[in-house]
């Protein structure tokens, strides 16, 4: 039997580490990629969870910058595509961000309702009106953003509770 030459030898080893190469490489993109959503995906539930938690439990002005701060992260987000990049959302395509956003307007008119009274969320009403037809509502009124925001948040008033059940 006859040896293989240095040469053909050389050059199949050479492919050989090529191929695990190119593996590897493939392998690490795949994963890095995987880690920017598994990044994205938790950097969007942490920021709705402190703006939710400041707007439930701080005062005014935190309440009001988690909130903000949140839209801020809205604003910035592009609908996810066919196929996940970063700067897009991790989950959710125009309706989504558009609904995320209306309840985020929702709770800053809210918000400053309470601390200034009615008609202090007059702007911040008109814009969730419109994010609320964005992400397809058919009634995109203020009292049934209104509605919606309370019984998600159960600060529903009692009695119109049970009026609807």
């Amino acid at each position: 039997m006859p040896m293989p030459r240095p040469r053909a030898l050389a050059l199949g080893l050479g492919l050989l580490i090529a191929g695990l190469l190119i593996g590897l490489w493939l392998g690490w993109r795949s994963a890095m990629r995987t880690r920017g959503w598994l990044d994205a995906v938790s950097r969007g539930h942490v920021l709705a969870e402190i703006a939710y938690g400041q707007y439930e439990e701080a005062g005014y002005e935190q309440a009001r910058e988690g909130l903000e701060a949140y839209l801020a992260y809205l604003e910035g987000l592009l609908p996810r595509g066919e196929k996940w990049d970063p700067g897009e959302s991790p989950l959710v395509g125009d309706s989504g961000i558009a609904l995320d956003k209306a309840l985020t307007l929702a709770r800053l008119a809210l918000l400053e309702e309470r601390e200034h009274g009615d008609g202090a969320g007059d702007d911040l009403w008109a814009h969730a009106e419109g994010q609320a037809a964005l992400a397809g509502w058919q009634d995109t009124s203020r009292e049934n953003i209104r509605r919606f925001v309370e019984r998600l948040d159960g600060t529903e008033p009692a009695a119109a509770a049970g009026a609807d059940e």
